[in-house]
């Protein structure tokens, strides 16, 4: 997330006369570039009013990111992305409780029963919710804006997510039935 550059406010007991304002550790820092970190950012140094803030954590580069070593994918999604690959929409069924998960998981989330197998599902849904992308950071994605990522109900009592294809970004409503198609082994959803 891009911020804007701004100063810390100004905390009750400081005046001009007792020196530069410093920032309370509990307050978000603000920066002009997205701060990728793990614990939260403090600033640096002082900080006045008038000054912007500069984060202390690595600040993400403004060019394209490259990932470093091969994506792999986990043990409890081997079987998910075999079935995708054969143009088949699975999700994990626990064989102990029932209950469906996706995206896949190591343990049933309501029992914890280990590795929950796969089943096929009908591939037909409703689009839950949506957004339109009109500038992607996303190197492979760029060009090809705009474009339409969605969380789809199943009626298999599931929601999944994915891009909306094969139909114009301002034709996308809110309950519109979609299907399943596969782009690239990826499960993509067009109007039904």
């Amino acid at each position: 997330m891009t911020r804007s550059t701004i100063g810390a406010p100004a905390s009750p007991a400081a005046t001009p006369a007792t020196g530069p304002v410093t920032a309370p550790a509990a307050l978000p820092v603000i920066a002009s570039e997205p701060v990728i970190t793990s614990e939260p950012v403090t600033p640096s140094g002082p900080v006045t009013p008038s000054g912007p803030v500069t984060p202390s954590g690595p600040v993400a580069p403004s060019g394209p990111v490259s990932v470093s070593g091969p994506v792999t994918a986990s043990d409890e999604s081997l079987a998910y992305r075999d079935a995708c690959r054969r143009g088949e929409l699975v999700v994990q069924c626990c064989a102990a409780c029932g209950r469906r998960a996706h995206p896949p998981v190591a343990e049933c989330p309501d029992c914890g029963a280990a590795e929950p197998p796969c089943e096929p599902v009908s591939g037909d849904g409703t689009v839950h919710t949506f957004t339109v992308v009109h500038r992607s950071f996303v190197p492979a994605f760029q060009g090809r804006e705009p474009y339409v990522l969605a969380w789809i109900d199943l009626p298999e009592g599931v929601r999944v997510f994915g891009r909306v294809v094969e139909c114009p970004p301002d034709l996308v409503r809110i309950g519109m039935p979609v299907r399943v198609t596969f782009v690239d082994d990826l499960p993509q959803w067009r109007p039904a």
